[in-house]
């Protein structure tokens, strides 16, 4: 099954994607490998939280918003502040995907210890700043990916 999810999304995607071919190609890469790590954990989390951490209804609401809010919150900066520069795009992508590396790392490590506030407050920073690096990275990963360049690539035909 996964050897066929793999063959379908490598058909989809643009020729040169998963070689980052291009700059846009590479920005569609980047955006797909991030937002799959994210949302994939995404998709577990609330499992985690009440397996592991034993959160209640309450705990799960903050579990849930802040990782939502920060990745708004960054979005609606990012959004305003664009990264059009190759550089600046770079250094944010870079650094969302370091603070994405540093928010599961600490949802790993509140994992091992045991339970009480520090695993809890652990967990809860961790998925906040997994909301933080994807807000640094989605929003000009999309604009990069999907803005026509001035030169064609092949991509828009």
């Amino acid at each position: 099954m996964y050897i066929m999810a793999a063959a379908a999304v490598w058909q989809l995607m643009p020729a040169g994607t998963f070689r980052a071919a291009s700059p846009r190609r590479a920005a569609l890469l980047a955006l797909f490998v991030v937002s799959g790590a994210y949302l994939g954990a995404d998709a577990s989390i609330a499992v985690i939280a009440t397996e592991v951490h034993h959160f209640d209804v309450a705990h799960l609401g903050f579990l849930l918003a802040g990782s939502g809010c920060a990745w708004s919150l960054v979005g609606m900066w990012t959004g305003t502040h664009p990264a059009n520069a190759r550089g600046r795009f770079l250094a944010r992508t870079t650094s969302g995907t370091l603070l994405l590396a540093v928010g599961f790392g600490l949802l790993a490590k509140s994992c091992g210890l045991s339970e009480g506030a520090l695993a809890t407050g652990e967990f809860l920073a961790g998925w906040t700043v997994c909301g933080v690096g994807i807000g640094f990275v989605y929003l000009d990963s999309m604009n990069r990916a999907f803005e026509p360049p001035e030169t064609p690539d092949g991509m828009t035909d």
